[in-house]
């Protein structure tokens, strides 16, 4: 049965949107965690620290890519598919960007064992990785909240907002969830404790609020 906090429409299409964008943002936080930490490690500031790294990825191939990613395009972008053809071409790159993702991930944990196994190149072959990892993530995110939401809320039908809203509830995140997991407690203390956050985040604002509304 439908849960009685998503009864209305409006509950249902804010819950689905929330908890979208929480996700995004627990993504972003990690994403700046290992492109401080990938820099200080390059600058010399900080010694390489690969059990922190390993669970950083640990949680981006965990939540982002077998959780997030898979519902967006069962639920979200084949909702969006249906309702709104002319947007195919924009749920059609989405895709492409989520299965691109996946191949980047893979990427990143083999250039990490490599560089912990010590290869001549292993930090430099890390640090290109994690750009190419990054560079895709940022771009994808930030296309979802002002290109694809946006579209979302004006064509989706109560039936799309609820099942979603649904799916994505049952997502239980282990780093920033209600119940933190005990082998992401330090990633988190690590992240609450680094410089101030860039202000990439606010290219990740819903187009609503970018434009003041």
């Amino acid at each position: 049965m439908p849960s009685e906090s998503l009864h209305s429409e409006a509950a249902a299409r804010n819950a689905a949107l929330a908890r979208i964008r929480d996700e995004h943002r627990a993504l972003a936080r990690v994403l700046e965690a290992l492109e401080t930490v990938a820099a200080q490690i390059a600058e010399s500031i900080i010694e390489p620290d690969f059990a922190l790294l390993a669970s950083m990825l640990y949680y981006v191939d965990a939540v982002p890519e077998r959780l997030h990613h898979p519902k967006e395009d069962r639920y979200l972008f084949a909702a969006l598919r249906r309702r709104r053809p002319e947007a195919a071409a924009l749920v059609e790159r989405l895709e492409r960007e989520h299965q691109r993702s996946g191949v980047l991930v893979g990427e990143l944990e083999r250039a990490l064992v490599h560089w912990q196994g010590g290869a001549p190149d292993g930090l430099d072959a890390f640090v290109v990785a994690l750009s190419r990892f990054c560079e895709l993530s940022w771009a994808h995110m930030r296309a979802e909240e002002t290109e694809l939401l946006p579209q979302a809320e004006q064509c989706l039908t109560d039936a799309d907002w609820l099942a979603m809203a649904e799916a994505f509830a049952a997502n239980v995140d282990p780093l920033f969830g209600v119940q933190r997991q005990h082998e992401f407690e330090r990633v988190y203390h690590r992240i609450a404790n680094l410089a101030p956050r860039k202000l990439k985040l606010a290219l990740l604002k819903p187009a609503s609020e970018q434009s003041g509304h």
